[in-house]
């Protein structure tokens, strides 16, 4: 999920000085997990198949669903008062049209054949992209005014939080990338390193998926005041480059699926015959073991056969699972499904901040998430 924050450019001051990572290292160190827990598969959900071109709005807390035609799935605004989409007559004789629906009245408003929903930058102004393709442009929800926003205030720090920004530079290649974090009041440059992935996560921490051979990768969590790295675990990463694996970590838990877009791997574990192995790349990974680190035991549990893939946490620390936004929620502690929406239809879900509203609709074209 997307969420708006104030646009912000990345610094470009003089960088001070960086302090090298200590307890950082390179050489794989596989470990068993702590425990093991057959998780088994994700239950039917209690909504309604999906036709997969339809926009739904789904309210989890009502256990509803609202039909709102032909369109794209929405993007909600940040106070979940709004939201928009992009909605196409039933015989798609006129071209799209933006319409925004208030959530609690149920209100629609057609703004017009103005552009693409994007997100919202806050309570009622929209960023939308122009049916010509330029610039980003800003749309007031609730007038309909247009106003033209500068393309260098839609550019986000691909990493940031409220200390820190960052930013990620290829270097070609490798599959690794150089990850620049900056201090967000003096624009210093704190601290620069080669790695797979890395975000910075709750406690100002940098989160750090680092290459240890073809294969294989250390996962760290750093210390963005100390510099001193703690490290979580080995993991098998990717036979591609270029690609990495679902990655993500809150303040209570670390996530991670090993391997994903390995289909041998998986199938292998799945009781395949090796003669039988077949590679199947396509939108969605081969979706295997997942583990969780817990941040405070210092403990790691495998979800066996789980068929999980988590992308991110909700604000109350559940595990979304699915590739693009998310078709479950899996509660951590008790490690029971909270919220399954229906398998059917298109995989692209957006949700609201609060996780209480879900939307789909025709999916976008897109790549899937293991190369081909």
């Amino acid at each position: 999920m997307t969420t708006s924050v104030p646009a912000t450019a990345v610094p470009t001051a003089t960088p001070a000085a960086s302090d090298p990572i200590s307890g950082l290292f390179r050489e794989p160190r596989f470990e068993d997990p702590d425990a093991s827990v057959a998780l088994g598969p994700v239950p039917s959900s209690a909504f309604p198949e999906h036709d997969g071109v339809s926009v739904v709005l789904y309210d989890i807390e009502a256990g509803t669903v609202r039909d709102l035609g032909i369109g794209m799935m929405g993007v909600f605004s940040p106070d979940n008062r709004y939201m928009a989409w992009r909605a196409f007559a039933d015989d798609r004789s006129k071209p799209a049209s933006l319409h925004v629906i208030e959530i609690e009245s149920g209100a629609i408003a057609d703004l017009g054949q103005v552009g693409w929903p994007v997100e919202f930058e806050d309570g009622r102004h929209l960023r939308i992209r122009p049916e010509d393709g330029g610039f980003i442009e800003l749309i007031d929800v609730e007038t309909g005014e247009q106003k033209p926003t500068d393309a260098a205030d839609v550019k986000q720090p691909e990493l940031r939080s409220d200390h820190f920004l960052g930013e990620r530079r290829d270097i070609g290649g490798s599959g690794e990338f150089l990850y620049r974090i900056f201090d967000r009041d003096t624009t210093d440059l704190v601290l620069q390193v080669r790695a797979l992935d890395a975000r910075i996560v709750p406690q100002d921490q940098l989160l750090l998926l680092v290459d240890a051979g073809l294969g294989v990768g250390n996962i760290f969590l750093v210390d963005l005041k100390s510099f001193e790295a703690n490290f979580v675990a080995t993991t098998l990463t990717e036979p591609f480059a270029f690609s990495t694996i679902p990655l993500v970590a809150n303040e209570h838990h670390i996530v991670w699926t090993p391997n994903a877009c390995d289909f041998d791997y998986y199938q292998a574990l799945e009781g395949v015959a090796a003669e039988n192995l077949e590679r199947r790349p396509g939108s969605e990974p081969a979706q295997g073991n997942t583990l969780i680190y817990d941040r405070a035991t210092g403990t790691t549990t495998e979800l066996r056969d789980a068929r999980v893939i988590v992308v991110e946490f909700t604000p109350d620390g559940r595990l979304v699972d699915g590739i693009f936004g998310g078709l479950a929620l899996l509660d951590p502690a008790t490690l029971t499904w909270d919220v399954v929406l229906p398998s059917s239809g298109s995989t692209d879900v957006s949700w609201s901040a609060d996780y209480r509203y879900a939307s789909r609709g025709e999916q976008p074209g897109h790549g899937g998430y293991c190369p081909p």
